[in-house]
C-alpha cells in the first residue's frame, strides 16, 4: 500500500473516529437534555452556599454526609415554609374574592382621574376600572375581549411560577449531593480545566466558582435583603398582602428593573397616606425609600467580591444573561463573560510581550 493509501486509510478512520465520538455526545446530550437546567441550577447554588456550608459542617464536627443532609433539609424548609404560607394566603384571598363576587358584595372604589395620565394604558385601565367599580359582571362581559388574554397569561404565570417553585426543591437537593462530594467535584472539574487548557483552564474552573459566588451575593443577595426588608416595614405598616409585595420586590430587584420597586413604593405609600396616620405613612415612606435605594450601596460592595475582574464585566454579563437565558442566565452569563474577558486579556498581554 502506498503513501497515499496509507494517509487516506489514517484520515477515513480519524474522520469515523470523530463522527462515533460526535455521535454519542449528541445522543447522550438527548438524553440528558431533561435534566441539564436542574443539575446547572444545582450545582449554582451548590457553588453559591458551599462557603456557609462548611461552617455548618464544622459545628458537627466535620461529618460531611450528615452535615450535607441537615443543610439540605434545612434549605428545603426555608423554602417550603414561606412557599405554603403565600400559596395559603392567596388560596384564601381567592376564595374571599370568589365569595364576594358571588354575593354580590365586592365593592370597587371609583379609580382617580389621574389614572388615565398613566403611558400607554392609562385609557384602558381607567374604563375598566370605572366600569368594574358600578357593576363586576357588567365590566367583565364588556371588556372579555382584553380580559380574557391577561387571565389566561396570569394562569399560565401561576402554573410556571408551580413548576419553577418545584425545579427548584429538587436542585437544591441536587446541590445537597453536589455539597457532600465537594471535593471530589472540584478536582474534577480542575482536571477537565487543565485537560482543556492546561493551568490556564484550571484557573478558569476557580474563577468561575468565584463568579458564581459573587452573583449570587450582589444580585440575589441584594434581592433577598431588600424583599426581607421591605416586607417587615409592609407588615409593620399594616400594608394588605405584605407577603406577596415583598415577592414582587424580590423578583424586580433581581432581574435589575430599579423602577418596578419605585412603583411599589409609590402605590403602597398612596394606600398608606389614605388608610394610616400622617406620621406612620411619612415613617413607611421614608423607610421603603430606604430599601429602595439599598441596592446602590449593596451592589458595589458584595458584586465582585473575591474575583479580580471589573465589576462592569460581571454585572453586564449578569444582565446580558438573564435578558437571553432567564434567572439561570444571570450565572451563566457572568461566567462567560468574565471567562471571556480573561482570555482576551491573556491574550492581549501576551501578543504585547512578544
Amino acid at each position: 500500500m502506498s503513501a497515499s493509501q496509507n494517509q487516506i486509510s489514517t484520515y477515513v478512520e480519524s474522520a469515523l473516529r470523530i463522527g462515533v465520538i460526535a455521535l454519542l455526545i449528541f445522543w447522550s446530550y438527548s438524553i440528558i437534555k431533561p435534566f441539564v437546567l436542574v443539575v446547572v441550577w444545582g450545582a449554582i447554588i451548590a457553588v453559591a452556599l458551599y462557603p456557609l456550608f462548611l461552617k455548618f459542617r464544622n459545628l458537627l464536627g466535620g461529618n460531611n454526609k450528615l452535615a450535607s443532609i441537615l443543610f439540605t433539609i434545612i434549605a428545603l424548609a426555608i423554602l417550603i415554609t414561606p412557599t405554603a404560607m403565600l400559596v395559603n394566603s392567596t388560596v384564601d384571598s381567592a376564595k374571599d374574592l370568589r365569595h364576594k363576587v358571588e354575593t354580590g358584595t365586592l365593592q370597587v372604589s371609583k379609580p382617580d382621574e389621574k389614572v388615565k395620565d398613566w403611558p400607554v394604558i392609562g385609557e384602558q385601565v381607567y374604563d375598566i376600572w370605572d366600569d368594574a367599580s358600578q357593576d363586576i359582571e357588567m365590566a367583565y362581559e364588556r371588556h372579555q375581549k382584553t380580559l380574557d388574554p391577561l387571565k389566561d397569561k396570569a394562569i399560565a404565570a401561576i402554573s410556571g411560577a408551580g413548576a419553577g417553585i418545584g425545579m427548584f426543591l429538587v436542585a437544591i437537593i441536587i446541590a445537597g449531593v453536589f455539597m457532600a462530594f465537594a471535593d471530589g467535584c472540584a478536582a474534577a472539574v480542575k482536571k477537565f480545566g487543565q485537560r482543556m487548557a492546561g493551568e490556564t483552564g484550571a484557573k478558569f474552573a476557580t474563577l468561575s466558582s468565584a463568579t458564581i459566588k459573587s452573583v449570587a451575593q450582589g444580585v440575589l443577595g441584594v434581592a433577598f435583603i431588600q424583599a426581607c426588608a421591605g416586607g417587615l416595614v409592609m407588615i409593620l405598616a399594616g400594608i394588605p398582602a405584605a407577603g406577596l409585595w415583598a415577592l414582587a420586590i424580590m423578583i424586580l430587584s433581581t432581574v435589575q428593573l430599579g423602577i418596578g420597586i419605585t412603583l411599589i413604593v409609590i402605590g403602597t405609600a398612596s394606600w398608606a397616606f389614605s388608610n394610616i396616620s400622617m406620621a406612620a405613612a411619612i415613617a413607611y415612606t421614608i423607610a421603603m425609600v430606604v430599601v429602595a435605594l439599598a441596592d446602590n450601596v449593596l451592589k458595589p460592595i458584595l458584586m465582585g467580591r473575591g474575583v479580580d475582574v471589573p465589576m462592569l464585566v460581571i454585572f453586564l454579563g449578569a444582565i446580558g444573561g438573564f435578558v437571553s437565558s432567564g434567572i439561570v442566565g444571570l450565572f451563566t452569563g457572568a461566567v462567560i463573560l468574565v471567562i471571556t474577558y480573561e482570555i482576551f486579556i491573556h491574550w492581549l498581554n501576551k501578543d504585547i510581550e512578544a
